[in-house]
């Protein structure tokens, strides 16, 4: 492929990501991270923010960014199965172990893939599998047209069938947990 078909392809795919409403658009922010931001000259309620504690400004997490970053540096510079493991990863899972009373705990390098694992480990032992093309089936949820619920996505063993409907106890949690979760498993 040429550079110039290349660039029209791009264009085309670009074009219906902004068609689909799907493409991500960047926001400068004018203020540090939190629960309020300063966006275009306005304060507006940041609802994305992996600061859902509030706690990325507090005063003793930006003391201990400073002691971490003059003991360790800057960081791995990559995520850790590709650039190794420092103690202090070590000595942090330990502690969270402690602190949960379980024998070993596990880092990730985002909520996603700590949740990607929590839930590929939680079907799994209960026997459900997911489909080979998981993948194509998330990209093309974000098409609410060819989107299909969880229930309809994922491999039960043999004999075993999701319920027609949550009992009423847990539909509760579930809407206090989660608000929305019930849809998107099929329990709308």
């Amino acid at each position: 492929m040429n550079p110039n078909e290349l660039y029209q392809t791009l264009s085309a795919e670009l074009k219906g990501i902004e068609e689909a409403k799907t493409f991500k658009y960047e926001v400068p922010l004018e203020s540090i991270q939190g629960g309020t931001v300063r966006v275009a000259g306005r304060d507006a309620v940041m609802l994305a923010s992996n600061n859902y504690l509030g706690l990325a400004n507090h005063p003793k997490i930006v003391e201990a960014a400073h002691r971490g970053l003059d003991e360790w540096g800057y960081g791995m510079a990559s995520v850790r199965f590709l650039c190794g493991t420092e103690p202090i990863h070590l000595e942090l899972e330990k502690r969270i172990a402690g602190l949960l009373g379980c024998d070993a705990t596990i880092l990730h390098s985002s909520f996603f893939a700590a949740n990607e694992a929590f839930f590929t480990a939680l079907l799994a032992a209960a026997g459900i599998a997911r489909p080979d093309d998981w993948r194509e089936r998330v990209a093309v949820g974000a098409d609410r047209k060819q989107s299909r619920t969880a229930r309809e996505n994922l491999k039960l063993p043999e004999g075993l069938e999701f319920p027609a409907a949550l009992p009423e106890a847990q539909q509760q949690l579930v809407e206090f947990h989660a608000p929305g979760l019930r849809a998107l498993l099929g329990y709308a």
